[in-house]
């Protein structure tokens, strides 16, 4: 479990934030990667709120979250945006999609096959 509260987190960032303004001199080359990731293993949330919280804090950021099929095969509630030197993703690892036998998402009940 994360030990750091949000509050934690968020003043983190302001110090970072704030070392950012005040630098001066010639570009330093910074790439900033945050990502905020509700997983499963690091709370007690199930998966309903953990997609409900990824949702709150992109829509906050302007951006979209949505079910991904990862390349490692597991599905993600995620939303990312890259800038030129930043990368901010929020996402929380979810069940994928049932799919029926027919091809489609499953809504009827009936007999299901692997989701592809």
């Amino acid at each position: 479990m994360n030990t750091m509260t949000p509050a934690q987190v968020a003043a983190r960032l302001r110090i970072l934030a704030d070392l950012l303004d005040v630098t001066t001199g010639p570009p330093v080359p910074l790439r900033l990667y945050v990502s905020l990731d509700v997983s499963k293993h690091s709370t007690t949330l199930d998966q309903d709120s953990r997609v409900a919280a990824v949702t709150a804090v992109a829509d906050a950021l302007g951006m979209t979250a949505e079910p991904v099929k990862a390349n490692g095969g597991w599905w993600e509630h995620i939303a990312t945006e890259h800038g030129d030197s930043y990368t901010v993703r929020v996402h929380t690892d979810i069940t994928g999609p049932q799919v029926c036998a027919c091809g489609v998402a499953c809504t009827h009940g009936g007999a299901l096959a692997a989701a592809a």
